[in-house]
């Protein structure tokens, strides 16, 4: 884990900025590979996981976003703010926003960070802490809420499943969804209850008691 910190501190503080920008992309994916490697996952192309999981959080976006809003302002008295979609318009940060950091952020905390805390502290504290640390890299208020209550779900979603490819394309899809429709979403976009229904209910069926785990 020191090696991944390391690679991205290096690339975070190139100057001047279109340099860092790139140093930052760099070493996401260098941390990426860094940290599939340690994994050992022994698959050639991505499962089929990985797309289901696309889709599913494709759908679930707009329940999410619905959640966080009601969260942010029952729990903390927050007005909701809109996030910049990552990567609009911009096709580095496509790449950053729906590949890389799906890949990058799942290897680390849901693939390396959980399970070692659990191997200590138990699933409920690994939960709370391997979220909380995922939530710590981003600054604004809005974007710490979204963030800490996405790792509670992916982390459940890693200790029932045991797929870290399901993780990873759940990410990758809840990215997609917020770079096309964004947020709040505004096209492509189900009604809370039916991305709330259908979403939940598909991953209800990839969690089912007996299903080989990939990860």
């Amino acid at each position: 884990m020191l090696m991944v910190w390391s690679v991205l501190i290096a690339g975070a503080s190139w100057p001047p900025a279109p340099l860092r920008e790139a140093g930052v992309l760099a070493s996401q994916l260098v941390a990426s590979v860094m940290v599939l490697f340690r994994q050992c996952w022994k698959r050639v192309g991505l499962p089929a996981a990985a797309w289901c999981g696309v889709a599913i959080g494709f759908v679930l976006y707009p329940g999410l976003v619905w959640l966080v809003s009601r969260a942010g302002h029952d729990l903390f008295g927050l007005s909701y703010a809109s996030p910049r979609a990552p990567g609009a318009g911009e096709p580095a940060g496509w790449l950053a926003a729906v590949v890389l950091s799906p890949l990058f952020e799942e290897s680390l905390y849901r693939g390396q960070l959980l399970p070692a805390l659990r191997a200590v502290a138990g699933p409920g504290v690994a939960l709370l802490f391997s979220s909380a640390f995922f939530a710590f890299s981003h600054l604004t208020p809005w974007s710490m809420l979204t963030t800490f209550l996405v790792g509670l779900a992916l982390g459940c979603v890693s200790l029932v499943t045991r797929d870290l490819w399901l993780c990873v394309g759940l990410h990758a899809g809840l990215n997609l969804a917020l770079v096309i429709t964004g947020s709040p979403p505004q096209r492509l976009a189900l009604s809370v209850p039916a991305s709330l229904a259908v979403g939940l209910a598909c991953l209800v069926v990839l969690s089912r008691p007996g299903r080989s785990p990939h990860a």
